[in-house]
């Protein structure tokens, strides 16, 4: 299998344990180019030198793993093949597994209190209808009895509102399948980046060389207008729109490149108890907050194959996207 192809860092090691070749994701985090990288000893980078030599030794003729080592200075697990003609060794941070592991964790209970709710969404629906076609039979039945026409005129705006939230709820459901297309993010931002107020202003920092993405166009809507709300409703002084092209994905487990989208604002701040669920539904640090917004941009980034995060700090507050760079055109899975 190539490196490139392999989901965590990766090097090719001569018998006399040289780097014959790394893909992206090794050199992104060791921080080299692969020339540097073939230069130097294998121990400049991973340390200390002593469990390097143990895990070596015990690599002689299994496979062999050690979670003693640190890589770039930074703790991880590093798996090394028996020797052949070139030996092969993963290494996975420890910061990045634990990162796997929240997202897995998060996105698990996610989908439980998105399953509930739509079922109560759909419970709700089928008599919905009917109290709506009887308030529709009275104002028909009664036109001379204003009493009458008036309280069914107050059903029928009660029914579209709780409609409108269960139409809100079903976006946190998963879909089968959804349209791709290839979309203009730039674009995009500019559509959803709308309604601001005079005193608030908003800032685009553009990658100019940033290809289109495919991706489902109104799901993608969808996230982008639900994070400028959320900028909004922080009551800030400016807000920034930032995009990136990432050549070294940043992923976890996502061995190709990304497209990053950013939006900051000096906002009121997240309230660190809100911060560590914001993308739990209904979780809202804001009296108003329906809970459901950052909930529905974690299932849009599921279903694109996906991640947001959200960072807190002094001063600022951002939601960060990564996507997947994709260049063919297909349905993709939730």
């Amino acid at each position: 299998m190539p490196l490139e192809a392999l989901p965590l860092p990766a090097l090719s090691l001569s018998p006399s344990l040289r780097v014959l070749a790394a893909n992206q994701l090794a050199l992104e985090t060791l921080g080299v180019s692969l020339r540097e990288l073939a230069r130097a000893p294998l121990a400049r980078f991973f340390a200390p030198e002593a469990e390097l030599a143990r895990l070596i030794s015990h690599a002689q003729q299994v496979p062999a793993r050690s979670c003693a080592i640190l890589v770039a200075g930074r703790p991880a697990s590093v798996w090394l093949a028996p020797e052949q003609e070139a030996r092969l060794l993963l290494f996975a941070l420890d910061d990045a597994k634990a990162e796997i592991e929240e997202l897995a964790q998060r996105r698990e209970k996610a989908e439980l209190i998105a399953r509930l709710v739509m079922e109560l969404a759909h419970e709700v629906r089928n008599p919905l209808a009917g109290l709506r076609a009887a308030a529709q039979w009275l104002s028909e039945r009664l036109p001379d009895e204003p009493e009458m026409q008036e309280a069914a005129q107050i059903v029928l705006e009660q029914a579209s509102r709780i409609e409108a939230r269960i139409a809100t709820l079903l976006a946190l459901g998963p879909r089968d399948k959804l349209p791709q297309t290839r979309v203009n993010l730039h674009e995009l931002i500019d559509e959803v980046s709308i309604g601001a107020p005079s005193h608030v202003r908003v800032f685009r920092n553009f990658d100019p060389g940033l290809p289109e993405l495919v991706a489902c166009r109104p799901r993608l809507a969808q996230a982008l207008e639900n994070l400028w709300r959320n900028a909004l409703e922080a009551n800030p002084s400016w807000i920034e729109w930032r995009t990136s092209a990432r050549p070294l994905a940043p992923m976890p487990g996502i061995g190709r490149p990304v497209v990053e989208v950013r939006i900051t604002n000096d906002g009121a701040p997240v309230p660190p108890e809100v911060a560590a669920r914001a993308f739990e539904p209904y979780v809202s640090g804001k009296r108003t907050g329906s809970g459901l917004g950052l909930a529905i941009v974690e299932q849009v980034m599921r279903e694109h194959g996906g991640r947001a995060r959200l960072i807190a700090e002094p001063g600022r507050t951002s939601v960060v996207l990564h996507l997947p760079l994709r260049t063919e055109v297909k349905s993709c899975a939730s």
